[in-house]
């Protein structure tokens, strides 16, 4: 079960790079480069657009589906209600960035709805986790909720 932690680490890093990546070859309508002071992220994959919203979006597809065993793994890990409600909430996440990139910018409506539905839900997932690992029951801690030194 340990290998679920190697799926959350590899899934950040892949979104990570396939934004940095995405953005650095980004050339918008007007030819102007990438800023997030300027552009939604989602702008990233816009087909006939960005240059790379495949890559962009085969990311997200891909990084989703990394996320799914960690967020079953995290939450069977720290094994309380508020645990279980994390996972729920974690995979509400991760099939909605899944689902970001299999309806990109170009597709508006669906990319929209999924967009809205990846920020609420990666909230919500906080939003537990944090609870579960602050709960824990002591001389139990499968996650240390302070900073050891």
């Amino acid at each position: 079960m340990e290998a679920y932690r190697y799926c959350g680490m590899a899934g950040c890093v892949l979104i990570a790079l396939v934004v940095i990546w995405s953005a650095l070859g980004y050339r918008g309508k007007r030819q102007e480069t990438y800023s997030p002071f300027n552009h939604f992220i989602s702008e990233l994959g816009e087909v006939g657009v960005s240059r790379r919203a495949w890559a962009f979006n085969i990311g997200l597809i891909a990084s989703g589906a990394l996320l799914l065993p960690f967020m079953i793994g995290l939450g069977i890990t720290l094994d309380t209600v508020w645990g279980k409600l994390g996972i729920l909430a974690g995979l509400w996440s991760a099939i909605s960035i899944i689902l970001v990139g299999a309806f990109p910018m170009s597709n508006i409506t669906p990319h929209i709805r999924a967009a809205v539905s990846y920020f609420r839900g990666g909230l919500v997932t906080v939003f537990f986790f944090g609870i579960a690992i602050l709960a824990q029951p002591a001389g139990r801690q499968a996650i240390p909720s302070t900073p050891t030194s």
